[in-house]
């Protein structure tokens, strides 16, 4: 999201400007909640509120055991008496943000120099000084961001621990739990969390009979549609970049394909660069450079009900550049997983089904609309990559699929964790493997 040993009065314009990008989307003006698909508005049990955020302990440093986290988590869900509304990880890496790639040789020293504006204050670290930074100052930093992550999207008030009036990003938000845990590999702390919304089904048993409702189904449908997508502002026009013939038609490839370099995204980088032709504009304005930049800064993409013909641009490079999947795939899309048992498809399932428009499947499912050349784009949702410009995925479970991602949820929220003695050591390790492997 932002970069390691960012200032203050930078995550305080992160924040500022999230709040007004969620005011102008309209959030926390009226009661977006699940309770309009019923009748259950449910009333949240007061005693649940000492339990949020891990009963108040942080986990950050090892200072309670991931063990405890599983008799909390089953204490949230008894005091709010409804299941978990939602589920996502807040990821702010520090091996994988734009000052860390270039020290590892990744991205060119010219081109982080565009964005000298924006982070004037990161450029005076060189590979020396980041070895010497306080082990304290990236959980400092995480810590910073969840707050913002807290306050803005879930509309908490920490102060109170009570939610604010109005509603967050995801609706009206009664509880929430947090676990935080670091890679093994980097010692990146993220943080899987789970939210509890106003209004949801109170049993697993109300929710799977509300399913059987057609209104409900058409409702839950509407609903996001409103909020979720699989397109990018500059879309294909059926015509093929290479020989310029109509009709093109979605083809499946297997392991074979793996490192051919055309697919999905090349064709939509080739609609791009008609759009700009078309449109005549300066190339440097709408460059991979420009849309780099962009990205990087604090800025955010032009918001729904706006129309900006470069931001389009800018903003369809980006979300090429975070929110898509390499068509040629990697060595790490085929293993051996449980859902994968015989590795010859890619274990994240890409390329996605083409749909003409979302809908319930007959497994209790919802599949997402999907247009033909977005084979490889994660569904996101446009307010996020239009503001915390960063990679997510956004899933939504039905009753045909509720049990195995549950399984996922208490799984990572509740998995035991060995004791990290020093995180600092585990990062400089992540910064030598990555200059070795540019």
């Amino acid at each position: 999201m932002l970069s390691l040993g960012i200032k203050h009065w930078t995550l305080y314009i992160f924040e500022q400007n999230l709040l007004l990008i969620l005011h102008k989307c309209g959030y926390g003006n009226t009661r977006r909640t699940f309770g309009s698909f019923g009748d259950n508005e449910g009333t949240p049990d007061v005693s649940a509120r000492k339990w949020l955020w891990g009963c108040k302990r942080t986990k950050l440093c090892n200072e309670c055991k991931r063990a405890d986290s599983r008799p909390d988590k089953f204490a949230v869900n008894a005091a709010c008496t409804w299941p978990t509304g939602g589920f996502f990880t807040i990821s702010p890496s520090s091996s994988t943000t734009y000052r860390i790639a270039n020290l590892a040789g990744v991205i060119p020293r010219d081109l982080l120099d565009l964005m000298e504006t924006e982070v004037a204050e990161h450029l005076e670290y060189t590979r020396a000084k980041l070895g010497m930074v306080a082990t304290a100052n990236p959980v400092s930093y995480f810590d910073h961001v969840m707050n913002v992550v807290i306050s803005v999207l879930l509309n908490w008030d920490r102060d109170t621990n009570a939610p604010k009036p109005g509603c967050g990003i995801f609706g009206e938000v009664t509880a929430f739990y947090g676990s935080t845990e670091s890679q093994s590999s980097t010692g990146d702390l993220h943080c899987h969390m789970m939210v509890w919304v106003a209004g949801f089904p109170k049993t697993v048993t109300e929710y799977i009979n509300m399913c059987k409702s057609a209104a409900f189904k058409q409702k839950l449908i509407d609903y996001v549609n409103s909020v979720v997508t699989t397109d990018v502002p500059v879309q294909y026009d059926e015509t093929c970049p290479e020989c310029g013939c109509n009709g093109l038609e979605a083809v499946e490839f297997d392991q074979r394909a793996y490192q051919e370099q055309f697919g999905g995204n090349e064709v939509i980088t080739d609609c791009v660069e008609r759009e700009i032709s078309r449109l005549d504009f300066p190339a440097g304005a709408v460059s991979e450079g420009a849309a780099f930049t962009r990205t990087a800064s604090s800025k955010p993409f032009v918001l729904s009900g706006e129309r900006s013909n470069s931001d389009d641009i800018l903003h369809t490079r980006s979300l090429l550049s975070f929110q898509s999947h390499h068509w040629y795939h990697s060595g790490g899309c085929f293993k051996h997983t449980k859902r994968t048992p015989t590795a010859k498809v890619c274990r994240m399932y890409f390329p996605k089904v083409i749909c003409d428009e979302i809908k319930w499947t007959p497994s209790d499912c919802v599949e997402l609309a999907r247009k033909l050349w977005n084979e490889y784009i994660n569904a996101h949702v446009p307010v996020i990559s239009k503001t915390l410009k960063c990679n997510h995925d956004v899933k939504l479970l039905a009753a045909g699929e509720g049990l195995h991602k549950s399984f996922y949820m208490m799984k990572c929220c509740a998995k035991p964790q060995r004791d990290i003695e020093n995180p600092a050591a585990l990062r400089l390790h992540a910064y030598d493997k990555a200059e070795m492997n540019a």
